[in-house]
């Protein structure tokens, strides 16, 4: 009974979302951390090819992330074959150690515009994302989230 449940909200949700301007995803980290070679990869598909489309991410930490910015090393694929490959750092906390997301006790959400006004072919891409930080294990990660949406 209960795969079934699942199955119900799982097509439920691909339809919801099929219809829709947006696509958002979200990863959740085990135990609070990211390894380097644990990339977090999302697809999403552009039916629209004469729409601008603009990306972002979504960063959820805790107290226990040890940097005041992240490193994502970003790869777009399109088609299986790579059309991007990007470094972007996004500030996270000042240089006092306050936390600039928004949130409150231990955890903070932080938004992040990755990509405005491009326009895609059509198909399915793939968004791999790996940190590039200094240690492999990146403590204090709760989760990462892609949200692309369509412009009118």
């Amino acid at each position: 009974m209960r795969e079934k449940i699942i199955y119900f909200f799982f097509i439920a949700n691909m339809l919801f979302f099929s219809c829709q301007r947006n696509q958002s995803f979200i990863h959740e980290f085990t135990d609070g951390s990211w390894n380097y070679y644990s990339p977090v990869k999302f697809t999403f598909n552009i039916q629209d090819t004469t729409s601008a489309y603009s990306s972002y991410l979504f960063f959820r930490n805790n107290i226990n992330y040890e940097y005041q910015n992240i490193y994502f090393l970003i790869e777009t694929i399109h088609l299986g074959k790579r059309i991007n490959l990007d470094t972007v750092q996004y500030v996270i906390a000042d240089k006092f150690g306050r936390w600039e997301g928004r949130g409150m006790g231990q955890t903070k959400d932080n938004y992040f515009i990755l990509n405005e006004d491009v326009v895609y072919n059509k198909g399915d891409y793939d968004i791999i994302i790996k940190h590039g930080m200094r240690k492999d294990l990146l403590i204090g990660t709760n989760k990462l989230g892609f949200k692309i949406t369509k412009h009118d």
